[in-house]
């Protein structure tokens, strides 16, 4: 989502996604992907030049940063936070063969709208698509944090199943102690515990996340994250 930086872009409406991607990640098999997915003007940018790339000026309605770079802070929310800084805001995305939790951090507070992970679970023209329309639609205040929550495609990909999703939408709300979450959402506090357990069989050993701090912890960056670059 936008941020509140000067404009210094050029605004071009467009239809064409861009790839920004670098030489860690393989990129076969997205391109055709996304035109299935019924996007079928598609820019393949190098990301070891996307400085220049930007400066002439970005005309599309979707950047994607493909990159597997996990130095210091990362590449993609390196790229996403210059693309914003330069007024850019359309949407962005990262897609990651090696997620990270500090990158997602760093990805979010840049002001990306979503973070994929390129596994068995991503649909990526199902998730282009929905990106695009997401930043084309003006939220109301309100509505923010349960469409946040329930729309990425971070957990999608992450491989939870719309009920663990409904889960963390619950959760997100309060951050409520299990019992407590039980009782709003008509469930027994054994159901609700068995479904924080999956949820973290599945985020562990792909992001770290395996306790109700840590997982409040991403939550409310994702959450945050959406509205714009954070500053810190």
């Amino acid at each position: 989502m936008p941020g509140d930086c000067a404009k210094t872009l050029p605004v071009i409406p467009s239809s064409k996604t861009i790839i920004c991607c670098d030489e860690t990640f393989k990129r076969q098999g997205l391109e055709i992907a996304l035109e299935i997915g019924g996007l079928k003007d598609i820019e393949l940018v190098d990301a070891n030049y996307f400085e220049l790339f930007v400066e002439s000026g970005v005309a599309s309605q979707l950047v994607l940063i493909c990159s597997n770079d996990h130095v210091i802070m990362g590449r993609g929310p390196f790229i996403a936070r210059y693309l914003r800084s330069a007024g850019y805001d359309e949407a962005i995305a990262i897609v990651t063969s090696a997620p990270s939790i500090r990158e997602i951090y760093g990805a979010f507070k840049a002001g990306v709208d979503d973070y994929l992970i390129n596994g068995k679970k991503l649909d990526i023209g199902k998730e282009a698509s929905g990106l695009i329309e997401r930043a084309a639609r003006h939220c109301e205040e309100g509505e923010w944090q349960n469409q946040v929550v329930s729309e990425l495609g971070l957990f999608r990909t992450a491989g939870l199943t719309p009920g663990q999703i409904e889960m963390l939408v619950a959760f997100s709300k309060a951050f409520d102690l299990q019992a407590d979450l039980a009782k709003k959402m008509g469930k027994t506090e054994n159901q609700v515990r068995k479904t924080f357990s999956r949820i973290y069989k599945k985020l562990g050993p792909l992001l770290g996340i395996q306790n109700s701090t840590q997982l409040a912890g991403l939550l409310t960056v994702c959450i945050a994250g959406a509205k714009g670059p954070i500053v810190n």
